[in-house]
């Protein structure tokens, strides 16, 4: 630590001009933003999700993010992985219904496709889904 040294003296706070300043960092800032903004903003943002939380229909691309990627990406290592999860819910004695759904999804698409018939099937899937499209867009 510094010692102080005899010849110096204490600044009084008050007696400076910072004083006066200190007060005005605690303030919010005037901006030229008109008072009714944030009425505006707000009501955008409520009117938005109600529109999609409450108002707006599940198609067929919410359906699609809905599933699980890796089941078909990669059944194999899914799979392993899911079998592992179907032992931790049985000791736990968690309910493996859902689990059990899982691997039997991921063993079907095992049986009925390799790697590359997996991929087709993908590619297929995606040009039906295009179809389908097509055919509602005349």
């Amino acid at each position: 630590m510094r010692q102080r040294q005899e010849n110096e003296e204490y600044v009084r706070f008050s007696g400076s001009g910072a004083d006066r300043d200190a007060a005005d960092t605690f303030m919010p800032r005037k901006t030229n933003a008109p008072s009714y903004q944030p009425i505006c903003v707000l009501s955008s943002l409520i009117a938005f999700m109600v529109y999609f939380c409450v108002l707006r229909e599940e198609n067929d691309i919410d359906e699609f993010l809905g599933k699980d990627v890796y089941t078909y990406m990669d059944p194999h290592g899914q799979n392993v992985k899911l079998k592992r999860q179907l032992d931790d819910e049985m000791k736990s004695g968690k309910d493996t219904a859902s689990t059990q759904e899982k691997i039997a999804l991921t063993d079907e698409l095992m049986k009925t496709h390799g790697d590359l018939g997996l991929l087709e099937a993908s590619l297929q899937r995606i040009k039906a889904s295009k179809d389908q499209k097509a055919s509602k867009n005349p």
